[in-house]
């Protein structure tokens, strides 16, 4: 799944829980949606990540994260993570 965009893994999230909810197998279309969730979630922050550029070891502002559609809880942590980033 490396080479799908966001779109294609959310289409292919929806076949693959479709396909199950057919079979009755509710509990695993459950779990298989809670993986792609996270699968996707993960996806999007790196997206977010990589789009920041790395010009110096000063931490990303807080106000940069937010930008970028972070909390400002999230924001705060992030900051404090970046700063340690090489």
């Amino acid at each position: 799944m490396t080479n799908m965009t966001i779109e294609d893994i959310e289409e292919y999230k929806r076949n693959a829980i479709e396909i199950l909810r057919k079979n009755s197998q509710y509990a695993t279309a459950k779990a298989t949606e809670e993986a792609f969730d996270t699968f996707i979630w993960f996806e999007k922050t790196m997206e977010k990540f990589n789009s920041i550029p790395c010009a110096s070891f000063e931490p990303v502002p807080v106000e940069d994260w937010e930008r970028l559609g972070y909390t400002h809880e999230e924001a705060v942590e992030m900051s404090k993570l970046s700063s340690c980033i090489t």
